[in-house]
């Protein structure tokens, strides 16, 4: 039985060198294209938030005179982007004295200048929320950024 001479070998042995390298650089562009995607994203995102502010100007939370859950309750907050770029405001989150939080989704871009009452309902139990929030707080897309208001400031309405 013969076997495959040497030289036939080796141009196998290179072809399937070739072939492989050629996977690993076709899998390492793709890796490092969605890496050099990310970092761009990121500093953009940056530059964004170092001229990004937002203040909450006022707020209230309407129990609707029942605090039971099924029943609407409204969080609305008077909100003003006093920064130069425009603001994804994506949740509220209501910080309670015992350190639990009531988390509302919201969705809504507020552009550089802009005021805008934000509301939200929620059909979550307020019982032992009325009145024992510490800080209400709208994070944007900027980690740094949000929009918050003291406990002592929200208006509690139909609560009881």
């Amino acid at each position: 039985m013969k076997g495959i001479t040497p030289i036939v070998s080796v141009i196998l042995l290179i072809a399937m060198a070739a072939s492989a390298a050629a996977m690993i650089a076709a899998w390492q562009g793709s890796f490092l294209s969605d890496y050099i995607g990310d970092i761009d994203r990121e500093s953009k995102l940056r530059l964004l938030c170092n001229s990004a502010s937002i203040l909450a100007e006022a707020a209230s939370f309407d129990c609707n005179n029942d605090c039971s859950e099924g029943v609407i309750h409204t969080f609305t907050a008077d909100v003003k982007n006093t920064g130069e770029a425009s603001l994804e405001l994506n949740k509220v989150f209501l910080v309670l004295k015992d350190g639990n939080l009531l988390e509302m989704p919201l969705q809504q871009t507020i552009a550089p200048g802009q005021s805008r009452t934000v509301a939200i309902e929620t059909e979550k139990s307020c019982t032992g929320v009325a009145q024992n929030v510490v800080e209400a707080a709208i994070p944007t897309q900027c980690s740094a950024v949000a929009a918050r208001i003291s406990g002592d400031e929200i208006e509690w309405v139909n609560c009881g």
